[in-house]
């Protein structure tokens, strides 16, 4: 199962290229750009595609995954960190601020406290 995840990684890896390549100035067509930055916005607000890159190098345990697997998760880090450098650069004014997930409060065992205050 591993090879089809990295096989999934280096898809993804893909696609980040070929959006940043369509949203960069070598190509002309401003519909493409338009779809380009569309796209971009999407994958950054979504923050899906964030996860699974971080998750894929978090996951990777040695004897389990090959140093195959450890370049794509690499690899597609590195395209996602720079895509999101050029659209940053890009749209200054755009500010992305991740919302925390609320930890699970601890339950207190044992006799409650009674504090008197006089």
């Amino acid at each position: 199962m591993w090879n089809e995840l990295q096989a999934g990684i280096e898809c993804l890896t893909q696609l980040l290229l070929l959006i940043d390549i369509m949203s960069s100035s070598v190509i002309s067509d401003p519909q493409l750009n338009e779809a380009a930055a569309i796209l971009q916005q999407q994958l950054i607000y979504n923050g899906e595609v964030l996860d699974i890159a971080l998750e894929s190098l978090r996951s990777y345990k040695e004897g389990t995954q090959s140093l195959t697997y450890l370049n794509g998760s690499v690899h597609l880090a590195y395209a996602l960190l720079r895509m999101l450098e050029r659209w940053g650069k890009e749209n200054t004014g755009a500010v992305y601020v991740r919302k925390r997930k609320s930890g699970k409060r601890k339950k207190i065992t044992g006799k409650p406290c009674i504090f008197h205050l006089g």
